[in-house]
Protein backbone atom coordinates (compact mmCIF):
# COMPACT_ATOMS: atom_id res chain seq x y z
CA UNK A 1 0.00 0.00 0.00
CA UNK A 2 1.39 3.40 -0.86
CA UNK A 3 1.69 6.43 1.11
CA UNK A 4 -0.96 8.50 -0.30
CA UNK A 5 -2.37 10.82 2.36
CA UNK A 6 -2.05 14.27 2.97
CA UNK A 7 1.29 16.26 1.90
CA UNK A 8 0.83 19.36 -0.05
CA UNK A 9 3.55 21.22 -1.20
CA UNK A 10 5.99 20.84 1.83
CA UNK A 11 6.62 17.26 1.37
CA UNK A 12 9.78 17.41 -0.75
CA UNK A 13 11.09 18.78 2.27
CA UNK A 14 9.32 17.11 4.91
CA UNK A 15 7.34 14.28 3.54
CA UNK A 16 4.08 12.90 3.76
CA UNK A 17 1.94 12.93 7.05
CA UNK A 18 3.10 9.49 7.63
CA UNK A 19 6.48 10.67 7.85
CA UNK A 20 5.49 12.57 10.92
CA UNK A 21 3.20 10.31 12.85
CA UNK A 22 5.20 6.94 13.31
CA UNK A 23 2.76 5.07 15.72
CA UNK A 24 -1.00 5.94 16.29
CA UNK A 25 -3.19 4.24 18.38
CA UNK A 26 -7.01 3.74 17.61
CA UNK A 27 -10.30 2.25 18.14
CA UNK A 28 -12.14 0.44 16.05
CA UNK A 29 -16.42 0.52 15.99
CA UNK A 30 -16.14 -2.68 18.05
CA UNK A 31 -13.90 -1.16 20.48
CA UNK A 32 -10.81 -3.08 19.39
CA UNK A 33 -7.70 -1.34 20.44
CA UNK A 34 -4.52 -1.33 17.87
CA UNK A 35 -1.15 0.25 17.02
CA UNK A 36 0.03 0.76 13.69
CA UNK A 37 3.30 1.83 12.95
CA UNK A 38 6.95 1.75 15.38
CA UNK A 39 10.35 2.66 15.78
CA UNK A 40 11.41 1.90 12.45
CA UNK A 41 10.35 3.69 9.15
CA UNK A 42 8.65 1.51 5.72
CA UNK A 43 8.07 -1.47 7.98
CA UNK A 44 6.73 -4.73 5.72
CA UNK A 45 2.98 -5.42 5.49
CA UNK A 46 -0.32 -2.52 4.82
CA UNK A 47 0.55 0.95 5.85
CA UNK A 48 -2.25 1.21 8.38
CA UNK A 49 -0.97 4.54 9.86
CA UNK A 50 -1.11 6.16 6.28
CA UNK A 51 -4.89 4.75 5.85
CA UNK A 52 -5.98 5.71 9.06
CA UNK A 53 -4.34 9.63 8.36
CA UNK A 54 -5.61 9.71 4.80
CA UNK A 55 -9.62 8.70 6.05
CA UNK A 56 -9.61 11.58 8.19
CA UNK A 57 -10.84 9.56 10.98
CA UNK A 58 -13.58 8.05 9.21
CA UNK A 59 -12.38 4.27 9.86
CA UNK A 60 -11.43 4.54 13.55
CA UNK A 61 -11.02 6.99 15.79
CA UNK A 62 -7.37 8.02 16.71
CA UNK A 63 -6.60 7.90 20.87
CA UNK A 64 -2.75 8.41 21.07
CA UNK A 65 -0.35 9.62 18.21
CA UNK A 66 3.49 9.82 18.61
CA UNK A 67 4.71 12.94 17.24
CA UNK A 68 7.93 12.99 15.33
CA UNK A 69 9.67 16.40 15.58
CA UNK A 70 11.74 17.92 12.90
CA UNK A 71 13.76 20.68 13.17
CA UNK A 72 13.55 24.08 11.37
CA UNK A 73 15.80 25.00 8.30
CA UNK A 74 18.97 27.21 9.08
CA UNK A 75 17.83 29.45 6.24
CA UNK A 76 14.75 29.79 4.51
CA UNK A 77 14.92 32.58 1.55
CA UNK A 78 12.06 32.96 -0.93
CA UNK A 79 12.38 33.23 -4.46
CA UNK A 80 9.94 32.69 -7.74
CA UNK A 81 10.59 31.92 -11.18
CA UNK A 82 8.53 32.00 -14.37
CA UNK A 83 9.56 29.83 -17.36
CA UNK A 84 8.61 29.16 -21.01
CA UNK A 85 8.09 25.54 -20.13
CA UNK A 86 6.96 22.62 -17.91
CA UNK A 87 10.33 21.10 -19.19
CA UNK A 88 12.63 24.24 -18.81
CA UNK A 89 10.88 24.26 -14.56
CA UNK A 90 11.60 20.73 -14.74
CA UNK A 91 15.26 21.08 -15.03
CA UNK A 92 15.40 24.11 -12.82
CA UNK A 93 14.01 21.68 -9.92
CA UNK A 94 16.68 19.13 -10.63
CA UNK A 95 19.60 21.69 -10.94
CA UNK A 96 18.59 22.43 -7.01
CA UNK A 97 18.31 19.14 -5.83
CA UNK A 98 21.28 17.96 -7.58
CA UNK A 99 23.40 20.59 -5.46
CA UNK A 100 21.72 19.32 -2.43
CA UNK A 101 19.59 22.09 -2.26
CA UNK A 102 15.89 21.02 -0.13
CA UNK A 103 13.00 23.72 -1.24
CA UNK A 104 10.45 23.89 1.58
CA UNK A 105 7.66 24.02 -1.02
Amino acid sequence: MSRRNAGGPHTLAYGVTTITLPVLEAVLPDGTVFQTGGKESDLPGYDLTGLLTGSEGTMALVTKIIVRVMRQPELVKTALAVYDSAEDAGRTVAEITARAITPSR
